[in-house]
């Protein structure tokens, strides 16, 4: 099945229009001292989400909002640690498969958020344009390439059949480096199913300049 969506770097004769998001912006002064907390968190850690002009967060931070506070803190720690204590997995792979959860649902915001840190990382630019159209990507011939194989062909087959088989369990743990890195592979791209459903489903989307060249 195709996967197309979203292209990075849209310029305006693509013609795409903006659909509002279903959840009115919230801002701090708005919330009690409970969400304010972890607005405050979200803000200051180290992912540099910045209030918008409105005072709100972008992303899916502004559905935590709407959350019971220890819902919102919860999974703000969780995500928190996914991106910066997730320290068994190479950057390379922990953004590509980031990115292809993002791409099976079809998740502007988050295909825009880390399509750009895998190619930072070392993913071909290439590879992440096929997936996007749903194509296969060719990662080449290095040893990095074919660790990016192995992830790519494990996040793949997953979201196809729900399993993976015991040989491409046992590739996918030696590409990322045994038991933790596997664990930790597999619980970020839980983590961000979550988070693409958060973004879909409430019709949160990138910034402007995801859809228009300013």
């Amino acid at each position: 099945m195709s996967r197309t969506f979203l292209k990075l770097n849209l310029t305006a004769s693509d013609k795409v229009k903006i659909p509002p998001s279903r959840l009115a912006p919230m801002t701090r002064e708005a919330m009690d001292d409970a969400h304010k907390a972890v607005y405050d968190s979200i803000v200051n850690s180290a992912r540099g989400v910045k209030p918008k002009k409105d005072g709100s967060l972008g992303g899916p931070f502004n559905s935590y909002a709407y959350a019971s506070p220890e819902i919102a803190k919860a999974v703000d720690n969780l995500g928190n640690a996914i991106r910066y204590s997730a320290t068994n997995v190479s950057d390379d792979l922990q953004e590509l498969a980031i990115s292809m959860v993002g791409a099976q649902f079809k998740a502007d915001f988050e295909w825009w958020a880390h399509c750009r840190l895998a190619i930072k990382n070392g993913v071909p630019a290439d590879a992440m344009e096929a997936i996007r159209i749903g194509k296969t990507p060719d990662f080449g011939n290095s040893q990095q390439g074919k660790r990016q194989q192995a992830v790519y062909e494990f996040v793949n087959t997953y979201f196809a059949k729900s399993r993976v088989s015991d040989e491409l369990y046992a590739k996918t743990r030696e590409a990322v480096g045994g038991d933790s890195g596997i664990v930790e592979l597999t619980m970020s791209m839980g983590y961000y199913c979550n988070v693409c459903a958060l973004l879909n489903i409430f019709v949160i989307n990138p910034p402007k300049k995801f859809f228009v060249e300013e």
